[in-house]
């Protein structure tokens, strides 16, 4: 009877230790699921942010396109007045000399992004769509909207040089007239300034809308996935 009761006592005392590793086993699968859950909950919200940040990058960026076709018109413009040998000179034409170089600069929406950034890349478990974003941010956004700057900002001070030669400011920065018509259409280094000034808006309205067609396509590749999560 003694040995039986030991082994009761043995088997009891086993049983209890299973029910503990069983129990701590449990904890931390509930921990993990809870992690789990915060984890997928903080990615459905961050790729929510992003996408929103992404919808006022792409109106900004219409904007801009928006803003530099009226531009590049006015100077096409501009540049067959000036090469005209008949024109005249009118007031009509002072808002399109005050505009020749003055340029609009995209700064993107990045605080969703730098959010995730933080708290780890990895947070966003779709690879492909994570590199779709990095990719976006981290070079079609910084890369070249840091050379659409350069270009931009030596374009103007450049080009500056020549223009207020010929082009007298106004009571507003936008408002330039031509001290003397005749002789800006005979300077052919004003010519050739604008015309180049003009081909360079050209070129840097193609990479705005490069820009904002690559937004559009991540905004709907997160949209999908926003879709799957929910």
């Amino acid at each position: 009877m003694r040995f039986t009761g030991v082994g009761k006592s043995v088997g009891t005392a086993v049983f209890e230790v299973i029910l503990i590793i069983m129990g701590v086993w449990l904890a931390l699968q509930l921990d993990n699921w809870n992690e789990a859950r915060k984890e997928a909950s903080f990615e459905l919200k961050i790729l929510q942010g992003i996408h929103e940040d992404l919808k006022s990058n792409a109106e900004k960026l219409l904007q801009s396109i928006e803003s530099d076709v009226d531009l590049i018109e006015g100077n096409q413009y501009l540049l067959g007045v000036v090469r005209d040998p008949s024109s005249v000179y009118s007031e009509d034409l002072d808002e399109l000399f005050g505009s020749i170089n003055r340029y609009e600069v995209f700064y993107p929406q990045r605080l969703s992004y730098e959010t995730l950034k933080q708290r780890g890349l990895e947070v966003v478990r779709n690879e492909a769509l994570r590199s779709e974003i990095i990719n976006l941010y981290d070079y079609s956004y910084m890369t070249n909207s840091e050379v659409e700057m350069e270009i931009k900002k030596g374009l103007y001070e450049n080009s500056n040089v020549v223009f207020l030669r010929h082009l007298d400011t106004g009571p507003e920065v936008y408002i330039k007239r031509p001290n003397d018509f005749a002789a800006l259409k005979r300077d052919q280094e004003f010519i050739n300034h604008l015309a180049h000034v003009t081909a360079e808006q050209k070129a840097m309205s193609f990479f705005a809308e490069e820009r904002l067609a690559d937004t559009l396509m991540v905004m709907e590749k997160i949209r999908a996935e926003i879709e799957s999560l929910q």
